[in-house]
């Protein structure tokens, strides 16, 4: 995330945010961010379970509800989600928007020609990588390989852990969950079997 931050030049971007849905506990991992060269950091927090209500459409209705509010030029989440393996809040994300999207980015840089700024993707498929162009505003799902991981300094880390957590409810935010729970029951247990 930072590095792409230097890859499209400093001046064109005006500050870089990490966003997080998840419990009271994912403070951590923002505080990494932060330590990483985020300006600032935001938890949504939600009780929702990850793979029962909290599903992709459910998070992309979140991350949509901030991204009204903050007006970026360009959202950059990761290809897949790391517990339930989907790959589908970028691409949801993207549809709820009305934004093109550059998905599976390895590489990424901006041009700027006379309709604005124009993002050049380098994109990782089956067949080996394509060169796509978009305009902003753009959703961007990134691969593995258009960030190098680095080590956080201890010095960083201590200054992260002094700057504040923005803390919002998912209750707060226009959203809506689509799955609601009507009824639990006991499964039946089968008492017989034969051999065959």
């Amino acid at each position: 995330m930072t590095k792409a931050r230097y890859t499209l030049n400093a001046p064109h971007a005006r500050w870089l945010d990490g966003a997080l849905v998840s419990d009271s506990k994912a403070k951590e991992q923002l505080h990494t961010v932060l330590a990483l060269g985020a300006d600032k950091a935001l938890l949504i927090r939600t009780e929702l379970e990850p793979d029962q209500t909290l599903q992709p459409l459910a998070v992309a209705k979140l991350f949509k509800s901030i991204i009204d509010k903050e007006k970026p030029n360009i959202v950059f989440l990761g290809k897949q989600a790391i517990d339930a393996d989907s790959n589908q809040v970028g691409q949801l994300l993207a549809g709820l928007l009305g934004w093109p999207q550059i998905t599976f980015c390895s590489d990424l840089e901006l041009q700027c020609n006379r309709e604005g700024y124009v993002a050049i993707g380098t994109r990782e498929v089956d067949q080996g990588l394509q060169k796509v162009r978009a305009p902003l505003p753009l959703v961007i799902t990134c691969d593995l390989r258009m960030n190098q991981p680095r080590f956080v300094s201890l010095p960083n880390l201590i200054k992260a852990r002094k700057k504040t957590i923005k803390l919002l409810d998912a209750q707060e935010l226009e959203w809506r969950s689509r799955l609601n729970e009507r009824e639990e029951s006991e499964c039946t247990v089968w008492t017989s079997c034969c051999k065959i």
